[in-house]
C-alpha cells in the first residue's frame, strides 16, 4: 500500500509536469512533425474566434434550459455542429443510449410535529432562462 505521503508526493510532480508541458507550448512525447501539425491546427482554430462571436454564441446557447434529451440541447448541437463543419473541420453528432435519472413523481412532505408539503420550485433569479419553467426540468435530487 503506499503511504499518504507518496502519493501526495506523485500527485504534486504530476501537476508540476503539466505545468512544464504547457510552458513549453509542445506535445510531450511527440516527434518535431506532430509539433508543428498540432501547432498549425491550433493558430488556424483560433483564427476562427472572436470576442463578439463568442458572445452571440453565449446568448445563443443558453437563451433556452437545454437539459440532457432536451429539444433545444439538440438545437445547440446543431449549431455547434454546423459551425464545426464551417470552419472546415469533419464532424458529426453521435447519438448514445444513456441513464440520465428523471423523476415520475417529486414529493416532499413532513409529517410531524405540523404537516408541510412545500411546493418543491424554486424562485426566479430574473435571469433570462429561470422563468422559462415549461422548458426545465423540475427540481429534484438525483
Amino acid at each position: 500500500m503506499i503511504s499518504r505521503n507518496l502519493r501526495i508526493l506523485f500527485t504534486m510532480v504530476l501537476i508540476s509536469l503539466q505545468g512544464v508541458a504547457a510552458a513549453t507550448d509542445t506535445f510531450l512525447g511527440f516527434g518535431d512533425k506532430a509539433q508543428s501539425e498540432g501547432k498549425l491546427l491550433e493558430d488556424r482554430f483560433d483564427s476562427f474566434l472572436d470576442a463578439n462571436n463568442l458572445q452571440e454564441w453565449m446568448k445563443r446557447l443558453t437563451a433556452h434550459p437545454h437539459h440532457v434529451g432536451s429539444p433545444y440541447g439538440k438545437e445547440n448541437a446543431k449549431f455547434m455542429l454546423s459551425l464545426f463543419r464551417s470552419w472546415g473541420y469533419e464532424a458529426e453528432l453521435a447519438r448514445y443510449q444513456i441513464l440520465f435519472p428523471t423523476p415520475k413523481l417529486r414529493l416532499l412532505e413532513m409529517l410531524g410535529p405540523e404537516e408541510f408539503t412545500p411546493k418543491l420550485m424554486g424562485r426566479s433569479t430574473g435571469g433570462r432562462t429561470s422563468q422559462q419553467t415549461e422548458e426545465q426540468l423540475p427540481p429534484y435530487n438525483a
